[in-house]
């Protein structure tokens, strides 16, 4: 699903489904439909001019069609002038909340929830299983992260099962851990008066950083071409600058390092 092209450009958009956000791009991919994918959707799209407002013209219903899955009846013994019940049971259903992807977080927000949740069972669950990169984590129907980490990006998945079965896996869900800059490690070589000197630091973030977050601080000057040894000294040593980044964006505030 995608949205129509606008003059001025757009800048921004949003994607709803049954009014809620399920994306901020302009294209919206369902990678495996399922029963959960029913529903109403709409996008919304910002330029220089203003927002579009959602419409019933622009609104788009997904009405997912799928067969019926039934297990084997039950026998029982009839008797003549008894009643005779019999059950037509199936495996659960599930589905994964959040439930778009990938899911955003930020790195360090506390008791972040993943829920398994049974979309249609008969008889009643009896267990969950959550999986994540295929490896089983938990076995209630919530997972919760105390603190998300870094290392818990990555992709889950959960099931359900009842007297029947299991309902096999739930749709992919996809967890984007967002962290600011972090230094790795520092490297240096041994400093010889006259030489040319190359410093590296390492570092990583998510989003990646780029060539502008780059700054080399010495102290508290910032210098990019040449450092002065000492005041009054007018030799200049010369530094070639590799990756030490600053990186500036909404989710942690700039931070400097000083390279000695």
């Amino acid at each position: 699903m995608s949205s129509n092209r606008l003059n001025p450009p757009a800048t921004y958009f949003t994607w709803y489904k049954d009014n809620s956000v399920i994306t901020t791009s302009a294209t919206y991919t369902i990678e495996q439909i399922d029963r959960s994918s029913s529903g109403r959707y709409s996008c919304e799209a910002t330029n220089s001019v203003g927002t579009s407002s959602q419409s019933v013209l622009s609104e788009l219903t997904l009405n997912v069609l799928y067969g019926v899955v039934l297990i084997p009846i039950g026998k029982q013994q009839p008797i003549e002038g008894a009643e005779l019940i019999v059950l037509c049971n199936d495996r659960p259903s599930v589905v994964v909340y959040p439930s778009y992807n990938p899911f955003n977080v930020i790195e360090n927000i506390t008791n972040f929830q993943l829920t398994c949740t049974v979309t249609d069972s008969y008889p009643a669950v009896t267990s969950f299983r959550w999986y994540k990169d295929g490896s089983v984590i938990s076995t209630s129907a919530s997972y919760t992260l105390p603190i998300v980490r870094k290392s818990d990006g990555g992709r889950y998945t959960c099931d359900a099962t009842n007297d029947v079965g299991s309902s096999g896996l739930s749709s992919l869900l996809i967890l984007n851990v967002l962290y600011g800059v972090t230094v790795v490690s520092i490297r240096k070589q041994e400093p010889v008066e006259g030489n040319e000197l190359f410093v590296t630091c390492d570092a990583q973030s998510n989003p990646s950083y780029t060539d502008n977050d780059v700054s080399w601080i010495k102290g508290i000057q910032h210098h990019f071409q040449t450092i002065r040894k000492t005041p009054g000294n007018k030799k200049h040593q010369q530094i070639r600058h590799w990756n030490l980044y600053m990186y500036r964006n909404t989710y942690t505030d700039p931070k400097h390092w000083t390279v000695y």
